[in-house]
């Protein structure tokens, strides 16, 4: 099958190079049997160990691959990043402080949180 007019030229237009299959069944199908793929290489089975580097090395472009990952810079920042962040700042600069709703369970956990995080005093 092939993509629609649209689709291959939103393709064409990314400014990026990324893996795409031609299939004769449906995406849905197709992306339903690849889920069900559970590849396994154990540490004992050197032959497959051995034949996968190959395959990665002749196929990813290994010194570029590197580069990109060592100069690599989100654009964004997930929740968690964000956290991680914000929790850095409380820890630089502990503040004592006062919250209105004392007995509500959440304030008291994310309040538990904060103290074990050693984020405020």
């Amino acid at each position: 099958l092939l993509p629609e007019e649209s689709i291959i030229k939103l393709i064409e237009g990314l400014s990026d190079i990324i893996p795409i299959l031609s299939v004769a069944r449906g995406t849905f199908h197709v992306t339903n049997k690849i889920g069900t793929i559970r590849p396994r290489i154990y540490a004992e089975n050197t032959e497959k160990i051995q034949t996968s580097i190959q395959e990665f090395e002749k196929h990813i472009p290994t010194k570029e691959l590197a580069e990109r990952l060592i100069t690599f810079k989100a654009k964004g920042i997930t929740p968690r990043m964000f956290q991680y962040n914000l929790l850095q700042k409380a820890k630089s600069s502990k503040k004592h402080i006062v919250l209105p709703e004392g007995s509500d369970e959440r304030i008291l956990m994310a309040t538990k949180m904060l103290i074990d995080a050693e984020a405020v005093t």
